[in-house]
């Protein structure tokens, strides 16, 4: 569907940034840009505000992934009479190490993680004026930072499409936590990026565990693929 058809008009937040996020070719550009500055690349590409919210997004669904890996493999460990010296190991927080792991390897610079996390945001920025009961062309119009819809959708803000835009209304808000800061959950995440996200979070994990422990690394690898698996599952329903 072209940009300049007037049923544009008619669609809601959600599917504005679903089809902002489908403009693949255009946007990979806006995507490595940011994905570079988020991690020691240009850092006037993006305002600090919107980088701490970029940062901390990936921290917390890091964690929460990593999270649910070692509570699934707690349970599949059990099956191979696993001591309880390897069940503290195994148990440890290291979601801020497998920040850090992924961000030196740069597997968070990856397009399909950025993206995810840039629409996120971009939906977040949109349901701000709607919670206060205002119109999103109030935050359009202000270009907070570079999550400009219409540098997303490629859309001249003073044409017909760029008019219709501003009259949006939310189908329903994302998850947020406790203090409305956006959230990005594994539910609301594309499969193929979703799974490649677990993988890396998974491959991560079993080097750090490996590096610090005298566990069998069969024991190690059989148990973080089923909880990879698990994981996956878990969330597809």
């Amino acid at each position: 569907m072209a940009t300049n058809e007037p049923n544009v008009g008619l669609w809601a937040v959600d599917t504005v940034l679903e089809f902002a996020s489908n403009k693949a070719i255009e946007n990979r550009r806006v995507f490595s840009g940011i994905g570079n500055s988020l991690f020691g690349g240009d850092p006037d590409i993006i305002a600090d505000r919107d980088r701490a919210f970029l940062q901390q997004m990936l921290r917390q669904i890091i964690r929460d992934i990593s999270a649910d890996l070692q509570n699934c493999m707690l349970v599949t460990a059990s099956a191979y009479d696993t001591d309880d010296a390897a069940i503290k190991e195994l148990s440890k927080d290291r979601s801020a190490q497998i920040f850090e792991f992924l961000t030196s390897a740069r597997l968070l610079n990856d397009n399909g993680i950025i993206e995810e996390s840039i629409m996120r945001l971009c939906k977040f920025f949109v349901e701000q004026p709607l919670r206060r009961g205002e119109q999103v062309g109030d935050l359009i119009s202000s270009k907070a930072g570079i999550f400009d819809l219409y540098e997303l959708l490629g859309v001249p803000e003073n044409s017909h499409t760029g008019s219709l835009l501003i009259k949006r209304e939310a189908t329903g808000f994302a998850c947020e936590d406790g203090f409305n800061n956006p959230l990005l959950c594994l539910n609301e995440i594309s499969p193929d990026v979703k799974g490649q996200l677990i993988w890396y979070i998974a491959a991560a994990l079993r080097h750090l565990i490996l590096e610090k422990s005298e566990i069998a690394s069969s024991v190690v690898d059989n148990c973080l693929e089923e909880a990879a698996f698990q994981v996956i599952a878990s969330t597809d329903k």
